[in-house]
């Protein structure tokens, strides 16, 4: 049985992940403006990564997550996925809503926000089930906010 764990992101994590992207991210990047695989991964290359994270399945990544500080001080969120991922979503989501509810006790000084351009029916249950609430739509987008006071998360 292979273990899903979460360790801390290295680049070679994105290159992996944008190797064997989903296609649900794929279809979600194109929303944002990200026509291909390679401005996917420019885009989550030139990040800042205060916070990031890979999750991995076996001895491979099966999905990062970035937060990067904006200039008016609120943290966005970036988490793409392989083509893998339904096959370890529990035990990944599991994982996402303990290091939500940790990154959230530990800085609640700070603002979160992920921008979620997902249309599929389950998007709203998962990320109530990973530790947000939806908010209110913002143009093609979903916002959530976090379940904790002290963050918001705009998720598309």
């Amino acid at each position: 049985m292979l273990t899903t764990r979460l360790a801390p992101m290295i680049p070679a994590d994105i290159d992996f992940v944008i190797e064997h992207l989903w296609e649900r991210g794929e279809a979600e990047a194109e929303k944002f403006g990200m026509t291909d695989k390679n401005e996917i991964g420019r885009y989550l290359h030139s990040l800042p990564r205060e916070f990031a994270w890979t999750i991995w399945h076996g001895f491979s990544p099966l999905a990062v997550l970035i937060a990067s500080r904006t200039d008016d001080g609120v943290y966005h969120t970036s988490f793409i996925a392989t083509n893998e991922f339904p096959k370890a979503g529990l035990a990944a989501t599991r994982i996402l809503n303990r290091l939500f509810k940790q990154v959230m006790a530990a800085h609640p000084d700070k603002k979160f926000e992920l921008w979620s351009a997902s249309d599929h029916p389950s998007a709203d249950k998962w990320f109530e089930v990973t530790g947000w609430k939806y908010s209110r739509p913002e143009g093609l987008f979903r916002v959530y906010e976090s379940c904790s006071k002290n963050f918001v998360a705009t998720s598309a």
